[in-house]
């Protein structure tokens, strides 16, 4: 934005809560993609009693079909488009594992995401992500820093707790995880609340050529808690994230301060 010189410039953040995603935030996405993809068709071919040769085939040519598709595509969750389809590694593999199970084990619907789930999930516990350079030294500074500090992942809580641990942090205590945040899952999911009642179910962006679902119920929930806790509000927190519509969407809606973090793979 600009301004006239000599005019004041924005007051920095200064934010009683940092709120921190953690896979491609903390960890390194890009890195780990081809170990968590192999693990991938590992966890899909045990799953579906394929062999080898089998499961090579059809993740090369869902694969092709997924990442061809172009930016404005979404990736699928019970039918509602949540980001951008190839937004990350993960995102992208789901994509195919989904594609592949609608085809080959004709699941839908809420049977077909939790199938989804299963395959991530051993996947991404089999060979867990690498923290990026310098992730010790930030959590280090900012639990020392006089501020309440919390990451909000879609993994589960104690894996991601147990990858921090291997940090030794000296006020690893300070660091709250919140994990299976789903924060893909779009829509109120019953959570009654006028502040996210307040927020549009829609937004539409032209650059983007498909509309962003701002109301997602149960990571706002995890946000409410942590704001219960800590003695903050919707407009307090500084919430990081790589994944503008997974992480940053909704808090931008609700007043939080933004920052996104940048990865090789950034669409």
């Amino acid at each position: 934005m600009r301004r006239d010189p000599g005019s004041a410039g924005p007051e920095p953040c200064r934010p009683a809560l940092v709120v921190l995603d953690f896979d491609g935030t903390l960890t390194d996405a890009d890195a780990h993609a081809p170990a968590f993809l192999a693990a991938s068709r590992r966890a899909l071919a045990f799953r579906m009693a394929w062999d080898e040769d089998r499961v090579k085939g059809e993740w090369a040519r869902t694969w092709a079909e997924v990442t061809e598709l172009p930016p404005e595509a979404a990736w699928d969750v019970d039918g509602v488009g949540t980001c951008p389809a190839n937004s990350d590694p993960y995102v992208t593999a789901n994509g195919v594992v989904r594609r592949i199970l609608a085809a080959q084990a004709g699941l839908a619907g809420p049977a077909l995401t939790a199938a989804v789930l299963d395959v991530h999930r051993a996947a991404y516990e089999g060979v867990p992500p690498a923290f990026r350079w310098g992730a010790r030294e930030l959590l280090e500074g900012l639990s020392g820093g006089g501020m309440h500090v919390s990451v909000v992942t879609n993994s589960r809580t104690g894996t991601v707790e147990r990858l921090l641990d291997s940090l030794g942090l000296p006020r690893r205590g300070d660091v709250v995880v919140r994990g299976d945040a789903a924060k893909f899952s779009v829509g109120s999911d019953g959570v009654r609340d006028s502040r996210l009642a307040a927020v549009p179910e829609w937004v539409e962006w032209p650059e983007l050529a498909r509309p962003v679902g701002l109301r997602r119920g149960r990571y706002f929930a995890v946000l409410r808690d942590l704001w219960a806790g800590t003695g903050t509000g919707p407009e307090t927190p500084l919430v990081v994230g790589d994944s503008f519509e997974l992480d940053l969407a909704m808090p931008a809606a609700l007043g939080a301060h933004l920052h996104l973090v940048l990865r090789a793979s950034t669409l």
